[in-house]
């Protein structure tokens, strides 16, 4: 897809903010605990790169960069992600129709993501020691089954048949409006709709905007989640969600789903 390209282009700077001592790297949205440095990396032949930390175990800036061209979303989770989120996002790099990334340069990733963030979770017990953990999925009830499946967007109340997408993670991230939708069932929803790409050009933020228009959307994989969902506006509290949502999708990577989290 076009807006890969100009996405991963875009992911490549970073910023200082207020009084942080270091630079913000994207897509985080906060600077990291420790430190950061510009070590020279060297690539290995499959495909990963090395050193990923400082000395002091801080950030290899050159290392980030890398990686958050194939795997941002891991990498823009924040400090307080829980196990579960990490998981999630960890499994889906790993799935089908994704990056093609190997074991490895998720580990990397997530060795980044932990570095920067000062998380202090396990790493996802994934297929070299259980190839089957990704694919565990709980059985939910049949009233829930029931239900249409919604799409979920930034942590925000799931909807049907939403007129606009979005991927909350980067401001060159590419979104979607004016979509509209031909099917919408229980295990797939097929729309159409413009997608934007912001081309990069000066910076992501107010920075050129190419139009893509008829761009073809499909959702698939409904999942029974249980999370907490904030409102689109106002200030009201987050208010707890139970039912299925679609979680993957053709045109962005696993949603950003807060699951077990509890309000």
């Amino acid at each position: 897809m076009a807006a890969g390209t100009l996405l991963s282009a875009c992911l490549w700077s970073s910023s200082t903010s207020g009084s942080d001592r270091f630079a913000v790297l994207a897509p985080a949205r906060v600077s990291p605990v420790l430190s950061e440095c510009s070590t020279h990396v060297t690539h290995t032949q499959g495909g990963n790169v090395f050193p990923l930390l400082c000395r002091n175990h801080g950030v290899n800036v050159l290392a980030w960069r890398f990686y958050a061209r194939g795997g941002n979303y891991l990498l823009a989770l924040g400090k307080r992600a829980t196990y579960a989120k990490v998981k999630r996002y960890y499994c889906g790099l790993l799935g089908a129709n994704n990056s093609y990334l190997t074991y490895p340069e998720v580990e990397s990733m997530f060795t980044l993501a932990t570095a920067y963030y000062g998380w202090r979770i396990p790493e996802p017990p994934l297929a070299t020691a259980n190839p089957g953990e990704c694919a565990v999925v709980s059985s939910p009830s049949s009233a829930l089954r029931a239900e249409l499946p919604r799409y979920e967007n930034c942590s925000q109340t799931p909807r049907l048949r939403p007129s606009t997408m979005s991927w909350c993670t980067s401001a060159c991230s590419p979104y979607f409006t004016s979509i509209t939708w031909s099917t919408w069932t229980h295990d797939r929803a097929v729309g159409s709709g413009t997608e934007v790409a912001p081309t990069g050009v000066g910076g992501c933020a107010g920075s050129q905007l190419v139009y893509y228009p008829n761009t073809r959307i499909v959702l698939t994989h409904p999942v029974v989640e249980r999370f907490c969902a904030w409102p689109t506006s106002g200030r009201s509290k987050p208010r707890e969600f139970l039912g299925p949502v679609f979680t993957r999708s053709n045109v962005y990577p696993s949603f950003e789903l807060t699951s077990t989290s509890s309000c």
